[in-house]
């Protein structure tokens, strides 16, 4: 598989493909801004309310899971009613999974942790130039932040399991079942 943007990915199997194994091999430096321990335990909670694959063994530097059958969506595939449907109803048990910990939100959390891996400033000076012009510079950006969370932490909304990650490649629909399955919850 080749479609991942930070690990490499391969699938083994003995008999039916949609039986294969896959074994996922950690990106370089990915610990810098994916809690691997999280993925986890995300993984297992998912795995719990039959929403994803079981994880069969972890390392060092990577996992190995079980296959979930089917293909990545596109946009002509969302269109259609028995794909966008199955997609909303998995959504909807996805966010009703209770994963045993207390919830809180996760969001500033993460974009923080984000945002504190952009460096200061660019070091070739044209690109600084054109960065500092647009506004989007990483103290705009620390400051954007911390007026969202002002704003909308007080709201009070539920806190419900997210994906985090969820684009059109990590949603799998599954035609012989007619059901989506979502994976890949490094986020």
């Amino acid at each position: 598989y080749t479609a991942g943007v930070t690990n490499i990915l391969v699938g083994v199997w003995c008999g039916q493909e949609r039986e294969q194994v896959l074994v996922r091999v950690y990106g370089n430096n990915t610990h810098l801004f994916i809690d691997r321990q999280q993925e986890i335990d995300t993984m297992q909670a998912v795995h719990a309310a039959g929403c994803g694959p079981q994880v069969f063994a972890a390392f060092t530097n990577g996992l190995c899971y079980a296959f979930t059958p089917g293909v990545p969506l596109t946009i002509q595939d969302v269109t259609h009613q028995p794909v966008w449907h199955a997609n909303a109803r998995q959504m909807a048990t996805f966010h009703k999974i209770q994963s045993g910990e207390q919830q809180k939100p996760m969001l500033f959390t993460k974009i923080r942790q984000f945002l504190a891996l952009l460096p200061p400033a660019f070091t070739d000076p044209k690109k600084q130039k054109r960065l500092e012009e647009s506004g989007c510079t990483r103290d705009a950006l620390v400051r954007l932040t911390e007026e969202l969370e002002t704003h909308l932490v007080p709201l009070g909304c539920p806190v419900v399991f997210c994906h985090n990650d969820l684009v059109m490649r990590n949603i799998i629909w599954d035609k012989n079942s007619a059901s989506v399955s979502f994976i890949d919850f490094e986020y």
